[in-house]
């Protein structure tokens, strides 16, 4: 086993179950700590992979996409993140179906005051509206590390999302990066973004809600938001939103505000139109323009 770790021949071998705990092991009472953890490689079961699962208490970045993982994996999961001083800043779980359940189970160790994680990806875990009440919750413990959180490819429809507003509205939310594509969201989740970008010291700065059928009453909507003082989203992207003309209007409001922070802006695969693109340039000719990328 030792042997093979060192050369790095474990991904040619099936491991059985026993042998994933002992090379658990084996990582486990090693005092180094790894950059990185990525579980595809190893050729083993679920048993096998879940057995492996206590090795991410010792890196700092655990890639754990793909792999078979159901809700019960989480209570291991949720263990690791609350072990004292670990160094797991960047936890990636997507294509996994670990459900609402498995999210609920997360979510004990995302509140914890021992956890460290930044960085939380969960796209394609088949969850729905109610793991964003868990969520919203960690979003609201105090001094909670949590800056980047992925949940694209979830079927969490408006419902979600106004639930994890309350989450992105407490005063102790950090989340600077939102991904919210393939969500099932129209115009209506619109307005509770809107709401949280109102918010003071938002620290919100890049929002995905490409692939969603936001419409361009979501987009006047989130409009509001973005030309508030207050807001400091730099980055929107709202690809295939079914989008035209009508939107461009209040875009270029956004672009000609003085108090938005606004440089990048992705419309890419909607039916703007060359008057939509006009209007836009209005916005874009402006000296309060600080807009850099426009896709």
């Amino acid at each position: 086993m030792q042997t093979s770790l060192r050369s790095g021949t474990l991904s040619e071998t099936k491991l059985k179950p026993d042998q994933c705990s002992a090379l658990a092991y084996l990582l486990l009472m090693s005092e180094e700590v790894l950059e990185e953890f990525d579980l595809k490689p190893y050729n083993t079961s679920e048993e096998g992979y879940q057995r492996l699962l206590p090795v991410v208490k010792t890196c700092k970045r655990a890639l754990l996409d793909h792999c078979k993982l159901t809700y019960e994996s989480c209570e291991t999961l949720t263990s690791a993140l609350q072990t004292p001083n670990s160094p797991l800043r960047e936890l990636d779980l997507s294509y996994n179906d670990l459900e609402d359940r498995g999210v609920e189970l997360l979510c004990v160790g995302l509140t914890s005051p021992l956890c460290n994680i930044q960085t939380l990806v969960l796209a394609g875990c088949k969850l729905t509206y109610e793991s964003c009440e868990s969520l919203a919750s960690a979003l609201q413990t105090p001094n909670s590390p949590l800056r980047d959180l992925d949940l694209s490819y979830n079927d969490l429809g408006d419902r979600g999302v106004e639930l994890l507003c309350v989450g992105l509205t407490s005063p102790l939310r950090n989340i600077q990066t939102l991904v919210l594509d393939h969500c099932n969201l129209t115009y209506e989740s619109c307005e509770a973004l809107a709401s949280a970008l109102q918010k003071p010291n938002s620290p919100l700065r890049e929002l995905d809600l490409s692939y969603n059928d936001l419409e361009d009453r979501g987009v006047e909507l989130l409009c509001v938001g973005l030309t508030s003082p207050l807001r400091n989203i730099q980055t929107l992207v709202l690809g295939q939103c079914g989008l035209t003309e009508g939107c461009c209007s209040d875009l270029a409001s956004v672009l000609s505000s003085p108090n938005s922070q606004l440089k990048q802006l992705e419309l890419r695969d909607n039916d703007l139109q060359d008057s939509g693109v006009t209007l836009l340039s209005a916005g874009l000719e402006d000296p309060d323009c600080k807009l850099h990328t426009l896709g």
